[in-house]
């Protein structure tokens, strides 16, 4: 069995880090309530304490760059101290919502730390629970062992500063320890009824069971009624966290999404002018604002996303695009060839860049760039079009018709292919001077 378990524990170190944690629980199990001493377990132990001590090894490969990964990294976010002091509040919220989880939330964006007399009681608390349960241990008491168990597997991300500040999901672990411990405290409580009154025993344990196994059914029933749709999944963290900005750019895209745009309005004017999120919600929210109609403040969005990933070649395509319809052409034209320097294999920031140059006045400039958007997409629709719009307005009819006809090829059941080649092969019959005419 000793092989069994570790085996298990490699499987679960393999899988989430926070399994450095069981081996140091099963080893205060084992000397509290199994051998009875510490040097007794390992002695009584030691293959299973060596498969663990590998297991714990080996974790330490798979983490250790791993954990630098998922710290904390985006803009605006806590410093490791004011991490620390944010998780002595998150721990007691996580403790109120096991005995009263009516205010289940699916994210705790803007979370911070408490003011420090605030961390102070919370972390006075923690510490008196935490030394409590650990004396209880030693004198093998379970109860305390449920509650080391508890405060131990939120130990690691309590520590380590990740990019949520809190997650309800980093209870799940923990909660088998308070479970454990209601549980056994009920179970205490019913064995309190006098000797010889077994059938009350039995009957107040059932009712309790039933009870509770209803209550918590209907929690669990209203709580997933939550997840039906992101609108409403936001919409409720949104209901219980107010100040959470990201929720509510979560709920105005989905109302935009739906065409609620007049909400999606009035929702976009209780945001901050730049709150602290990464360069995709911005560029996100940017899309949305320039459907609003708000073209101002999607350029203010996008000039972010791409100040918060200057190397995202999306948001430097988006922004010349958006630049592009504000009619700042030379500035459309810089933002565009650095989408294209970023991303050489889009077509579409290629063909983008091509509309800008011939906007610009820059044919040849513009040329290649659709050819080069071809290279990168042989049948990408709208630089087929726009290269031969192009290539018949400067009177070079034969590359043009060339062009537009693999433009209909490519896509036959397409109109605008179809009008495109038609006003072509006209310009071919009845030849005019080659024309200073934008791109469509």
């Amino acid at each position: 069995w000793a092989l069994v378990s570790a085996a298990c524990f490699f499987l679960a170190a393999g899988t989430k880090e926070v399994a450095a944690v069981f081996p140091f629980l099963l080893f205060l199990f084992d000397a509290a309530f199994v051998h009875q001493g510490p040097k007794k377990a390992l002695s009584g132990s030691r293959g299973l304490y060596l498969g663990l001590a590998a297991g714990l090894a080996f974790l330490a490969v798979l983490v250790s760059g791993g954990f630098q990964a998922q710290m904390n990294d985006l803009p605006g976010t806590l410093s490791r101290g004011d991490y620390l002091l944010a998780q002595t509040h998150a721990v007691f919220l996580y403790e109120s919502l096991i005995l009263w989880p009516r205010g289940l939330s699916f994210d705790y964006w803007g979370f911070g730390p408490p003011a420090p007399a605030a961390g102070f009681l919370y972390f006075a608390f923690h510490a008196l629970v935490l030394s409590t349960a650990v004396l209880a241990l030693a004198r093998r008491r379970p109860w305390g062992f449920a509650v080391v168990w508890f405060y131990g597997f939120l130990l690691p991300t309590s520590l380590v500063p990740l990019v949520n500040v809190v997650d309800e999901y980093r209870v799940y672990l923990s909660m088998a320890g308070a479970s454990a411990l209601l549980v056994g405290g009920g179970w205490t409580l019913l064995g309190k009824i006098p000797p010889g009154r077994d059938r009350l025993r039995d009957g107040a344990g059932a009712a309790l069971a039933a009870v509770l196994a209803l209550v918590l059914g209907l929690a669990t029933w209203e709580r997933n009624l939550v997840y039906e749709s992101p609108l409403s999944l936001w919409s409720d963290v949104l209901a219980k966290r107010p100040d959470n900005d990201l929720a509510r750019y979560n709920v105005l895209e989905q109302l935009a999404a739906r065409g609620k745009t007049r909400e999606a309005a009035l929702l976009y004017d209780e945001l901050p002018p730049l709150g602290p999120f990464p360069a995709a919600v911005h560029l996100s929210l940017a899309r949305l604002l320039s459907g609003l109609g708000k073209t101002d403040e999607a350029l203010v969005h996008f000039r972010e996303a791409v100040a918060r990933d200057p190397g995202l070649a999306e948001a430097r395509q988006a922004l010349g695009a958006a630049l592009l319809d504000a009619g700042r052409v030379d500035e459309a034209v810089e933002s565009l060839k650095r989408a294209v320097a970023l991303a050489p294999e889009s077509g579409e920031a290629a063909n983008d860049l091509g509309v800008a140059l011939t906007r610009a006045g820059r044919p040849d400039e513009a040329l290649a760039a659709f050819s080069r958007a071809l290279a990168a997409q042989p049948d990408l629709l709208p630089a087929l079009l726009n290269q031969g719009a192009l290539l018949s307005r400067l009177g070079r009819h034969e590359e043009a018709l060339e062009t537009l006809e693999r433009a209909v090829a490519a896509r036959p059941d397409s109109a605008a292919a179809k009008t495109e080649l038609a006003r072509a092969r006209k310009r071919a019959v009845i030849p005019k001077p080659p024309e200073n005419i934008q791109a469509k």
